[in-house]
């Protein structure tokens, strides 16, 4: 799982970075922002809790971004809201203005959001459903999520 958690900071670091850019007054940029931790959060809750090791993850990738407190605090925000359900289409309309149908960045969401769900050690039907609507959302192929998670359970098979 170390290399696991690794790989997920490093990784989600690179998309904050990518994101955020050289700077943070583009409001597509800042909701992008806002959308990365709310489906973080999302996926953090949909086995029926948030662990302290999850939440300390993503504050750790939050400072080592060195993102400034105001920006740790909408993403901490982002990603504890659990108060309604997700509405995905509307979280990725502007994802998807910032990272148009086939960016990497695609790839680097689900990739990431694998390796939060499998950090319990597995990844239960709701991750795999909800992981599959966000694939379909993102443009991306059904199988790609397919092969994806079909390496996670034989990683000797790729």
């Amino acid at each position: 799982m170390a290399a696991n958690a690794n790989d997920f900071a490093a990784e989600l670091k690179r998309l904050i970075t990518r994101v955020l850019g050289a700077g943070t007054s583009d409001p597509g940029k800042e909701r992008t922002f806002e959308t990365l931790f709310r489906l973080l959060g999302h996926m953090t809750r949909l086995d029926g809790r948030v662990s302290g090791e999850e939440t300390a993850l993503v504050r750790a990738i939050m400072i080592e971004c060195e993102l400034p407190a105001p920006w740790r605090q909408r993403a901490m925000a982002a990603y504890s809201d659990g108060s309604a359900p997700l509405d995905l289409a509307a979280e990725l309309e502007p994802y998807l203005e910032v990272f148009p149908t086939g960016s990497e960045e695609h790839v680097a969401l689900i990739e990431n959001l694998l390796l939060l769900a499998r950090a319990d050690g597995r990844v239960d039907a709701r991750e795999q459903a909800f992981l599959a609507t966000l694939a379909d959302g993102l443009g991306m192929s059904p199988t790609y999520l397919e092969r994806k998670l079909q390496a996670m359970r034989n990683p000797s098979l790729h």
